[in-house]
């Protein structure tokens, strides 16, 4: 109930730094935990790849010429 209310959040993130390195150039990944009702929820996942700067460049630059 209190993930589905926003009073509460479940989450982790895992970076990429000297120490530790992630494979496949991967940059950084989240999981969180989310919730539909006070009966259903579900994971999300999202990650990023090491050459995210520049894709969201380019993601802007596509934007702007439509």
């Amino acid at each position: 109930m209190e993930l589905n209310k926003k009073e509460r959040f479940l989450f982790s993130t895992w970076k990429e730094t000297k120490e530790t390195s992630l494979k496949n150039n991967i940059g950084a990944i989240s999981i969180e935990a989310r919730a539909n009702s006070s009966a259903q929820g579900y994971v999300y996942l999202q990650y990023s790849f090491t050459n995210d700067d520049v894709c969201q460049v380019e993601i802007e630059r596509e934007k702007s010429s439509l």
